[in-house]
């Protein structure tokens, strides 16, 4: 019976040290993701500036670009130093369409950066214009995608609803090199690739993959083959969307991941083909509004996170992406969710991510308190 009493007193005392593990554990990887808002960033926000809708980052140069949607203000892109926070900078309202109602039409935005000459390109989405553009880093409009004016569903020539987000297949001169830069790429195909959220509301609830940046985009038609792919249509099945508001794409595995809002999930489709592989329900009852990566700096010893915007929760949330594979999404880990105070940026709806740094910028669209803020990675 001692010995009976003695051996219990020992596998009691071993499933506590596990517990202790186990919670210790977790609270170290809780612990191991922090940021901090960044106050009184950026420095001097002119009045008028309302609505800020997209924001991308040009680590190389330290700009961070944003795009604010009020006719208040006579420019839709405004350019801080990433540092400072003063403005540096500012145009469009040449180029951009605008509305009395929707004010100047410019959703989403990312950067291109072409690694081989050094040259960068600022891509914005235009929800009046039905267009996708391409500018160079000082407002010259290079390119356009899409018939400017018409909505619709065509695709020769190229036709957007209302047209929401992009991303590109390609690195920073910050972030880890893949090899081959464009993997499963279809024999013959050149450049980057380039995908694109068809759906902020409008007559389109589709994503689309487009390929050869620079040598087939001009006077608003495509060239042959420019076009990879087109997945969606409205509804709830895998592969159906009700507002894909945004695109991320996910370099080790080549897959883009779709925030499907109005359907509070988020899609994974295979970037070659666009064929489904997985999803996440996890941010229920919350919705996505916006989606990056943080972390594909080789800089970085932090593991890869998947920043998530919820314009429904009011909250900036990241996610541990390690799991993401080619063959899945793997389980879905919230480290970390910062509450965002709606008397200071009300409506989160798309971030910008600075790889050199894992800094992170939120915009928020509220018309009456729409804000861009700054949020500084401590660990």
């Amino acid at each position: 019976f001692f010995f009976q009493c003695f051996f219990l007193l020992l596998l009691l005392l071993f499933l506590q040290l596990l517990l202790c593990l186990c919670v210790a554990t977790e609270s170290s990887a809780a612990s191991s993701i922090s940021y901090e808002l960044v106050e009184g960033w950026p420095v001097g926000k002119p009045e008028g500036v309302k609505r800020v809708s997209a924001v991308a980052v040009v680590e190389e140069k330290r700009l961070v670009y944003v795009a604010q949607r009020n006719l208040e203000y006579p420019q839709p892109i405004l350019v801080f130093d990433a540092e400072s926070g003063k403005l540096v900078g500012e145009w469009g309202n040449s180029t951009i369409a605008s509305t009395e109602t929707s004010g100047w039409g410019v959703h989403g935005m990312n950067i291109e950066k072409n690694e081989p000459n050094g040259t960068y390109h600022v891509w914005i989405t235009d929800v009046v214009a039905h267009t996708v553009m391409c500018f160079s880093l000082g407002g010259e409009l290079k390119r356009t995608i899409g018939t400017k004016g018409t909505q619709g569903n065509g695709t020769s020539p190229l036709q957007f609803g209302n047209v929401a987000d992009i991303v590109f297949n390609v690195h920073s001169s910050a972030a880890t090199p893949i090899s081959p830069p464009i993997p499963h790429l279809k024999q013959g195909a050149k450049g980057s690739m380039l995908f694109i959220s068809d759906g902020d509301g409008g007559i389109n609830n589709r994503v689309m993959a487009l390929r050869d940046l620079g040598a087939t985009f001009y006077n608003d038609h495509l060239k042959e083959d420019s076009l990879v792919w087109i997945q969606g249509g409205l509804g709830t099945a895998p592969l159906q969307f009700n507002s894909p508001h945004t695109v991320a794409y996910h370099h080790p595995s080549n897959t883009l991941l779709v925030g499907d809002r109005g359907n509070n999930r988020t899609q994974q489709l295979d970037a070659s083909n666009g064929a489904f592989i997985d999803e996440w329900t996890c941010m229920r009852p919350g919705t996505v509004w916006g989606l990056r990566f943080v972390g594909h700096s080789s800089s970085s010893s932090s593991p890869l996170l998947l920043a998530i915007a919820d314009g429904t929760s009011q909250t900036l949330g990241f996610i541990d992406a390690s799991s993401i594979s080619s063959s899945g999404l793997g389980q879905c880990n919230y480290l970390l969710t910062i509450s965002v105070s709606p008397a200071e940026c009300k409506t989160p709806h798309e971030l910008g991510v600075d790889e050199s740094t894992g800094d992170v910028y939120l915009t928020c669209v509220d018309a009456s308190n729409g804000n861009i803020q700054k949020y500084k990675r401590i660990h």
